[in-house]
């Protein structure tokens, strides 16, 4: 499931069963293969870098 406000780059993968967070920011050529809390950033190819915005 993908939620609100969500940026989701190129050549993306994600994994069934998945949920990305709202306000979340995916970067390109990732592979999701766990569920992404809210306002996160995740970049790189089968690995996760998470940081947290402040909340709007």
């Amino acid at each position: 499931m993908i939620q609100d406000d969500v940026w989701i780059g190129a050549n993306v993968t994600v994994t069934p069963g998945v949920t990305i967070g709202c306000g979340a920011v995916i970067g390109a050529s990732t592979v999701v293969a766990k569920d992404v809390v809210p306002r996160t950033v995740v970049t790189g190819p089968g690995q996760t870098v998470r940081q947290t915005f402040p909340p709007r």
